[in-house]
């Protein structure tokens, strides 16, 4: 009889414990403030690989004289190498691999011109161009890359020199070296101070230009617009 009464014991506590089973895995979920917490980890995550599409626009000085033109009232405007007007489209990424590396591409017209009722003088080229950079602070950011100039001329559109071996002088494609420093506004763009070495070399020394080598390095100023 005693027998009966232990087995009888035995089988209730071991059904006490099986039925325990499912409220211990209960109290093992997490909690409202266990999860809260980890949202909130979450969120900290830093970004990684910010793209924004833009336009740019700006000044660039310097390079070799290319030509001088005389305007009737006395007044010479010189064509240069490194000048005037350089605007196009940009691509910019940032916080690539969730660090401070920066990369933009470029890809724009630049030239420099002077232009009367008779005609015009124009010197224009293509570009494209590759930088990598790094953010040193928040505002401030520091590129270095190259540039490529395709579509190199010199052009004449002038009646005295329509028809002639003189009216346009092309260059050979030209690579170069590009140096920038950024100041970002935010939302609204970044200011770019740059400076640009770069040589191109006449295709056609019989034109206008018989150098064999002309200095397109400049200085030059750029406003970028990203949206």
């Amino acid at each position: 009889m005693n027998k009966l009464l232990r087995a009888a014991s035995l089988s209730a506590c071991a059904l006490i414990s099986a039925t325990s089973l499912p409220v211990i895995a209960q109290d093992l979920e997490p909690t409202p403030s266990e999860q809260t917490a980890s949202e909130q980890i979450t969120l900290m995550t830093p970004e990684a690989n910010v793209f924004s599409g833009g336009l740019f626009a700006g000044f660039t000085f310097g390079g070799d004289e290319l030509a001088e033109v005389e305007f009737d009232d006395d007044y010479d405007e010189d064509i240069t190498a490194g000048e005037l007007l350089y605007f196009g489209l940009s691509l910019k990424g940032e916080k690539l691999f969730a660090t401070n590396l920066k990369a933009k591409i470029n890809v724009g017209h630049h030239f420099d011109g002077a232009f009367a009722d008779n005609g015009d003088t124009t010197f224009s080229r293509n570009v494209v161009e590759g930088l990598i950079g790094w953010q040193l602070t928040e505002e401030f950011s520091l590129y270095v890359g190259a540039t490529k100039h395709s579509s190199v001329e010199l052009e004449f559109d002038l009646d005295y020199f329509l028809g002639t071996d003189f009216d346009t002088t092309e260059f050979d494609d030209a690579t170069g070296t590009v140096i920038e420093g950024t100041y970002s506004f935010g939302d609204i763009g970044e200011l770019a101070l740059r400076f640009v070495d770069i040589d191109y070399e006449v295709a056609d020394k019989e034109g206008f230009i018989t150098n064999s080598d002309i200095d397109g390095s400049h200085v030059g100023i750029l406003y970028h617009y990203y949206f």
